[in-house]
């Protein structure tokens, strides 16, 4: 569950009716905002509180709040208590609430009347749940119910450039647009573009969550930033304004307390038996290709360490299996692969071989061939062993024609009598059987 909203009608409301579920949302990392329609200064019956009662009593709420883990404490203006009614402003103003937090979940009081309980039936709980109802459906997902509410949030969004454009004059503007599809941002969304560059689109994106991370107590705000790196550089790539001389790690930096306390390298790596799994390959007189989806910097780097010239990257699942198709068309291709994406080329190719008893499912199937282990290494075995295993077949083949060929003029002309036939021919296939047990014991070298 990523928010749970809450709507009540007095401060404590919360806590009795569904102060467990809130804290145990809370627990779970969920992103719990509670609204209170009063501020219960009507309640109690001291009359030296009486002036401090919704004061005391929002207090309470505000602790009680922290101790169940509830991200926002949301407090109504405007409505009495003990004389809430479901207005159509209360309705508006709880339709706000929703649409600004976007709740997955919404808890609030029944609006039905409850003959058993009427302490626990009291008109501002029934009034307060018949509002929610009607905000929830179908005013808070109907784009024409309250269109006032959409101008809401302009004021703050012109204060917010008014003081970017301070600081950098001439390079902000206001573009509405850009929130398509961001709804996981609640707050300010924003994208920027390269000057000069405006046809690559957005370059670095970004906006603020109210609950970017949780300890598990209390979620804390935050705000995510991209920055399309590939999409940066690549325009300079291709005019050649500079090229990569060897693979370069992805750089995380780690902060403590603010201050930057080490970097971390990430990259690809590939397995050590790679680059003699590829000269033992080629050894035997096979060519070997590289498809990839990975981005061209990454493959090229990865084909120069593993030795492989020809690379292909960038590819599509159906990219794959048609270059696979055309290297089948002009010699018999092998297709190594486990991915999903490897599927359709393991089926289009002359032999498909899937690695790894891990790999999906969908490249098995599609596999002539399934290795339970996932060293490239066994590629090389595989193929000399049954190289191997056909030429040990030819020569039993040969020596069976041989045998068929020879045998019947020699008895037919009395050179060789029947016994000396027969033995012939048993010894003869004790002779294949045995060059057959050869195919059965695998050589590495």
């Amino acid at each position: 569950m990523d928010t749970v909203l809450g709507i009540y009608a007095h401060p404590d409301d919360a806590d009795v009716d569904a102060g467990g579920t809130l804290a145990r949302f809370a627990r779970e990392g969920a992103r719990v905002v509670v609204a209170v329609v009063t501020d219960g200064d009507a309640g109690g019956s001291d009359q030296d509180l009486h002036q401090r009662m919704g004061e005391l009593r929002r207090d309470e709420q505000r602790r009680a709040c922290e101790q169940l883990g509830v991200t926002e404490l949301v407090f109504f203006d405007g409505y009495p208590d003990g004389m809430v009614t479901p207005s159509h402003g209360l309705v508006r103003d709880i339709v706000a609430l929703i649409r600004r937090v976007k709740p997955n979940l919404i808890l609030t009081l029944s609006p039905e009347y409850n003959w058993s309980s009427i302490y626990a039936n009291h008109p501002d709980h029934r009034a307060v749940g018949a509002a929610v109802t009607d905000a929830v459906y179908p005013a808070a997902r109907n784009p024409f119910a309250f269109p006032e509410l959409l101008d809401e949030g302009l004021a703050e969004l012109v204060t917010l450039l008014e003081e970017a454009n301070r600081r950098v004059p001439g390079r902000l503007c206001a573009d509405l647009s850009i929130a398509r599809g961001m709804d996981y941002y609640t707050g300010c969304v924003y994208e920027t573009e390269l000057v000069g560059f405006e046809s690559m689109g957005s370059i670095s994106s970004g906006g603020r969550y109210d609950s970017l991370a949780s300890d598990g107590r209390n979620s804390h705000p935050g705000v995510g930033i991209s920055l399309g790196v590939t999409r940066l550089l690549g325009p300079l790539l291709a005019r050649g304004q500079f090229v990569v001389s060897r693979p370069v790690p992805t750089c995380v930096l780690v902060a403590v307390d603010g201050c930057l306390a080490g970097a971390i390298g990430v990259r690809d790596e590939l397995r050590p038996e790679v680059p003699e799994a590829v000269r033992t390959l080629r050894g035997q007189g096979i060519e070997v290709s590289m498809l990839t989806g990975d981005n061209a910097r990454t493959a090229h780097a990865l084909g120069q360490i593993a030795g492989i010239g020809d690379v292909h990257a960038e590819l599509r699942p159906e990219d794959k299996a048609r270059i696979v198709a055309q290297l089948s068309e002009a010699s018999p291709t092998a297709m190594i692969g486990d991915g999903i994406n490897d599927a359709p080329a393991l089926a289009g190719a002359t032999v498909g071989i899937a690695m790894g008893a891990t790999g999906s499912d969908a490249a098995i199937e599609s596999a002539d061939v399934a290795f339970t282990g996932r060293d490239l290494g066994l590629i090389p075995q595989a193929l000399r062993h049954a190289r191997r295993g056909r030429a040990i077949m030819n020569q039993n083949i040969v020596l069976s024609l041989a045998i068929i060929a020879v045998l019947p003029p020699l008895a037919i002309t009395g050179v060789l009598g029947l016994a000396a036939v027969v033995l012939v021919h048993e010894v003869a296939e004790v002779v294949v059987i045995a060059n057959g047990l050869r195919a059965a014991r695998a050589h590495k070298r």
